[in-house]
């Protein structure tokens, strides 16, 4: 995920933030990033430690990424299933709630449709919950990435790690994937962009740039 300040004329010092500890008896800690998103990060056993992002609206959850399908680091906590844990597990940073009381909000389990690049995520009902869908191939062909505009959070998947190292599998493409960094290079910058047209000084997200920077001087080392 890359948090996308509104622009300014100077760059903005990010704190790196620590995970906080698994809640009691479960294999994942939860704290609350903006005031519509979540990130759990499940400690599994092969200490890939996944990001799993939940963005609460009043009719449903959008969750991004599922995790490592409960295989925890330490064997003996009792609640392993992402599931249970959004339905059963009181939370301080939602008022000592579950995100999701009982499955109160159902979830979707089958593929209904491929989405097309710059496509919009609707709910059940079909409105439109200002979220857009980026097809950003490279690191795997079906990469997708995430814009979020209200909190101007870019979740990006596989395509860039802050930290650690990219593994690429098989069927990943070094090409496609810094042509996948200069698109969404591209789209802060058209984001930023419209961000002055409404006011705000205009500027540019350092941050974000010099990760994608930063990952393409690494694969030219590589190549």
């Amino acid at each position: 995920m890359c948090r996308i300040p509104s622009p300014t004329g100077s760059s903005v010092a990010v704190a790196v933030p620590r995970n906080p500890p698994a809640e009691p008896g479960t294999c994942f800690s939860a704290s609350q990033l903006n005031p519509t998103t979540f990130l759990i990060v499940e400690e599994d056993k092969w200490d890939e430690n996944p990001f799993i992002y939940v963005k609460a609206y009043p009719s449903t959850l959008v969750i991004v990424d599922t995790g490592s399908g409960g295989i925890a680091r330490d064997p003996g906590v009792k609640l392993t299933s992402l599931k249970e844990f959004l339905e059963t597990c009181p939370l301080a940073v939602n008022e000592n709630k579950p995100l999701n009381p009982g499955g109160f909000k159902s979830y979707t389990y089958k593929v209904t449709h491929w989405a097309s690049d710059g496509q919009h995520v609707v709910d059940g009902a079909g409105e439109d919950l200002g979220l857009v869908i980026y097809q950003t191939p490279g690191h795997t062909p079906d990469e997708l990435a995430l814009w979020d505009p209200q909190e101007r959070v870019l979740f990006a998947g596989d395509t860039i790690y802050e930290w650690y190292p990219i593994l690429f599998p098989p069927e990943g493409d070094l090409v496609i994937y810094t042509e996948t960094l200069g698109k969404l290079r591209s789209l802060v910058d058209e984001w930023n962009k419209e961000t002055g047209k409404h006011h705000f000084p205009v500027g540019h997200d350092d941050r974000s740039l010099k990760l994608q920077q930063q990952h393409r001087q690494n694969l030219y080392h590589a190549v």
